[in-house]
């Protein structure tokens, strides 16, 4: 996607990156992450740790 843009302001190449950047970390699978987002290896790792944390 984005190397095929080609922006007219800066605020037009920030909102096309950010956008990007949330589809990449929050809703494209990683295959080195088996088949998660980043975002689904986070929130697992998160829940691991608070449930260690109570007694687990």
């Amino acid at each position: 996607m984005l190397n095929a843009e080609w922006f007219t302001s800066l605020h037009q190449a920030q909102t096309a990156i950010n956008t990007w950047l949330r589809q990449y970390n929050r809703v494209r699978p990683h295959q080195t992450l088996s088949m998660r987002h980043p975002r689904q290896k986070l929130d697992c790792k998160m829940a691991h740790k608070l449930g260690a944390g109570h007694g687990g």
